[in-house]
């Protein structure tokens, strides 16, 4: 099930829902997130980290103080995705390794 709201996570105690308190801005790139069960049988708050590590689509402003490296998402042509190892494959693909 995927969260409604982009700012919540699974409570790490019992798995439901939580919501994001508030956040400590450490630095541009690095915030720390608070969040809080929303099972009031739980009643658990944790913190999150979330850091900016790197960039995918260029910008037209630069700021030189914080140099990410540049890393563009790689689309993977049709046909051509990784077989898991651990799912049964088909017998052709399998004589084929």
């Amino acid at each position: 099930m995927k969260p409604s709201n982009p700012n919540t996570n699974p409570c790490p105690c019992c798995g439901g829902p939580s919501v994001q308190r508030s956040c400590r801005t450490v630095t541009p790139i690095f915030r720390t997130l608070y969040f809080a069960c929303k099972n009031e049988f739980c009643g658990c708050t944790f913190a999150a980290a979330l850091e900016v590590t790197h960039i995918v689509s260029l910008s037209a402003i630069e700021n030189p103080r914080y140099a990410l490296p540049y890393r563009p998402v790689q689309r993977r042509r049709p046909g051509t995705e990784p077989v898991p190892a651990n799912d049964p494959q088909p017998l052709e693909a399998a004589a084929a390794h």
